[in-house]
């Protein structure tokens, strides 16, 4: 027995497979053995007994002749909101993983199951259209920034969970059941057990899914076409347009450019837009980031308050880095040494440096960062001390929105001078 994946959902190359030791894991990593995937498993650490559970299903990778790396979360106290925060924290420990083996697809082994589970969960909570319909078989950096740089791939996604099941018998494969698949306080738990009593309200969720993805499907390729040619982007993290754009566009923007991954409601933005077409408009953040005016048009920037903090906001703390880090979500930066919000100490640059930052609008200079070593300046945004542009720096905005929309993104050619330690 077999199971029919979505050949367009396996990478050509090498990836990595999520595995938990479930069911449904343990029949995508033993089909695809032969591909010889990276198999990342996660220790949670949310029950006795998880550690046990991590190596035996350890065991079973390596005892496929398959390459395996245990990744452990030590979770903080928590009250509420577990599965969420646990399955933020799981994705960060996988796409660390991933980046550090140079490795840029991670597949799950989400089922046709989950997908009904997903939309009656989104169409219960109110999400709207988009959300409700569910999920796709490829998404490039679905949680940002934990799975920056990478497409999450779902190649199970038109396969029952009993046909998984079949196969698992079928080959007499070993899985975990994790007991909280069966506790009623968790949402996903009472979607399912809602779909197994009323069997026909599953295959009502996934034709509704279906058909909510043939349209987002048609908005994705209409804002592409936005993006493409009425959007444009510069070297410190800035997007410009000359008229706002959509609401359900201008969303993406504002999460790219604040380098977060939650957009704001579709209400506080569509007040954005109407404060953006008067005559008095000055400029109004949203969501991390500022929208300004702008040589006749707009200019999308990270909200200043990152450097200088404002109300119960505190501004971005410095840090140490070394190798690559993706500071406040914006910027890909390969070295080592500090970074930190740039705020006003542009103005203290060495000349050169300080001329390159003048070419950046004035409201965006203080979110830049500032890279530190030993207290001196090594950069600030893509410029090093002599003015002369780094390779190691890359904004990483249009990158992920070109990526998110389907669209080829080509790095600048122009030419670079690269950070040497």
């Amino acid at each position: 027995m077999t199971l029919a994946m979505k050949s367009d959902a396996i990478p050509q190359e090498r990836f990595a497979i999520a595995f938990s030791g479930g069911g449904d894991s343990t029949a995508l990593v033993h089909r695809l053995r032969d591909r010889h995937p990276l198999i990342l498993i996660v220790d949670h650490g949310l029950r006795h007994g998880s550690d046990k559970d991590a190596l035996a299903t350890y065991d079973f990778a390596t005892g496929l002749g398959l390459t395996a790396d245990i990744l452990t979360w030590s979770p903080p106290p928590m009250t509420t909101g577990l599965q969420a925060k646990a399955r933020k924290a799981r994705y960060g420990l996988l796409g660390e993983a991933c980046r550090r083996h140079g490795v840029t697809y991670l597949l799950t082994g989400h089922t046709q199951d989950d997908q009904a589970e997903t939309t009656l969960m989104r169409v219960q909570s109110g999400q709207g259209w988009r959300g409700a319909a569910g999920m796709q078989a490829l998404t490039p950096a679905p949680i940002w920034p934990e799975l920056a740089g990478l497409t999450l791939c779902r190649p199970m996604l038109g396969i029952s969970r009993e046909a998984i099941r079949d196969y698992l018998t079928a080959h007499k494969l070993p899985y975990v059941d994790d007991p909280s698949n069966k506790n009623v306080d968790f949402e996903r738990v009472r979607a399912r057990q809602t779909l197994l009593q009323n069997p026909t309200h599953r295959e009502d969720m996934l034709q509704l899914s279906s058909e909510l993805q043939i349209g987002r499907e048609m908005e994705r390729a209409r804002l592409a076409g936005i993006l493409k040619t009425q959007i444009r982007g510069d070297e410190f993290g800035n997007l410009f347009f000359l008229s706002c754009p959509p609401t359900a566009l201008l969303g993406p923007l504002i999460r790219a450019v604040s380098g977060s991954n939650d957009s704001p409601r579709r209400d506080a933005l569509l007040r954005l837009k109407r404060a953006s077409q008067t005559k008095d408009f000055n400029g109004a953040s949203l969501g991390g980031a500022l929208l300004s005016p702008y040589k006749g048009g707009f200019m999308l920037a990270r909200d200043p308050v990152i450097a200088t903090g404002r109300g119960d906001v505190t501004a971005l703390a410095p840090y140490a880095f070394d190798g690559t880090t993706l500071w406040d979500g914006r910027f890909w930066i390969s070295g080592e040494g500090a970074l930190s919000p740039t705020g006003e100490q542009w103005i203290d640059a060495p000349q050169a440096l300080r001329k390159r930052i003048k070419t950046c609008p004035l409201k965006s200079r203080a979110t830049l960062p500032l890279w530190t070593r030993d207290g001196k300046v090594i950069a600030i945004g893509p410029y090093d001390r002599n003015g002369a542009r780094l390779a190691s720096v890359r904004p990483a905005i249009l990158q992920r929105l070109y990526c998110a929309f389907g669209m080829k993104f080509a790095e600048p050619n122009d030419k670079v001078a690269t950070y040497v330690k």
